[in-house]
């Protein structure tokens, strides 16, 4: 057995959302900012528990030591079974990681197929499993289409079950199906997403996420190590149950946290925050 722990970026999402007596929005760009980080956090919530599992998947269990062992090292109990197929990443009652982010409960990880071949197949899982308050439950498989000697390479990822439980005790459920593209360049890593997912927000609204292919949601490596976040370029249709459809550009390519919102006839430049950590909301209220 060794010992790990694995950077997952900060999540939580608010909403804080207020309403005249006629229904009218008092603060347009706050509304949109909330909505669009509670769909960017809760969707980089599950990502950033996949990029915890690809860092098991490729952990050296042979090796008596824990340097050049990437983000994890020295937190959490790791174990491989592998007749099982089945890695378990323990972080007991609770376990200080980078950052100064407690998590507790389990990431675990089963898998068929040979790793780096077309068809391998990750499912991911949960038990207790908490990071900074917010417990996450659900079910995320995804599917390597190309193999990893593509370029791009390209799978698939669906995510079921997913909830998020607040320390506040309000709760969000997410179901998603993406296409995702993973590019190496010269001087960078450029990740690209399109598809759909849905479910119910922090205040008990519906809601759906749309990317079209054409306009995938795209993620640069270099960005994030400038400390944003948020996606680069892209277009994503966020629906919001009893509200206009609100279209988010996120731009075109620039390392920033700046999206563009249309909601209707109005356009609101918004700063995305992808790494929000609050642990309370208001409610949306309707008048």
């Amino acid at each position: 057995m060794k010992r790990i722990f694995g950077i997952l970026i900060a999540f939580t999402a608010t909403f804080m959302i207020g309403c005249t007596e006629d229904n009218q929005l008092e603060d347009a760009s706050s509304i949109y900012a909330d909505d669009v980080d509670f769909v960017v956090t809760s969707e980089a919530a599950y990502d950033d528990v996949e990029d915890a599992a690809e860092e098991a998947l490729g952990y050296d269990f042979l090796s008596s030591g824990r340097d050049g062992q990437g983000k994890f090292f020295g937190c959490a109990d790791i174990t491989k079974d592998e007749e099982a197929q089945m890695i378990t990443i323990d972080f007991g009652d609770g376990c200080e990681g980078r950052n100064d982010r407690v998590r507790s409960g389990k990431i675990i990880i089963t898998w068929s197929g040979e790793r780096g071949e077309a068809g391998f197949t990750k499912t991911v899982t949960f038990e207790d499993y908490v990071v900074s308050g917010v417990a996450i439950e659900g079910t995320r498989t995804s599917v390597d289409v190309s193999g990893h000697d593509a370029n791009p390479r390209i799978y698939t990822v669906t995510l079921t079950g997913g909830k998020m439980t607040f320390e506040d005790g309000s709760i969000a459920t997410r179901e998603a199906s993406h296409t995702t593209t993973s590019e190496e360049t010269e001087d960078d890593k450029i990740k690209t997403k399109f598809g759909s997912a849905s479910g119910i927000n922090m205040d008990g609204l519906t809601y759906s996420k749309v990317v079209e292919e054409a306009t995938p949601i795209t993620f640069k490596h270099s960005c994030k190590e400038e400390g944003f976040f948020a996606p680069v370029s892209g277009i994503a249709t966020i629906s919001v149950e009893g509200e206009l459809d609100k279209v988010v550009d996120f731009g075109d390519g620039s390392c920033d946290n700046i999206a563009t919102v249309t909601q209707g006839d109005v356009v609101e430049e918004i700063e995305v925050d992808a790494v929000k950590r609050r642990r309370g909301h208001q409610i949306r209220r309707r008048g």
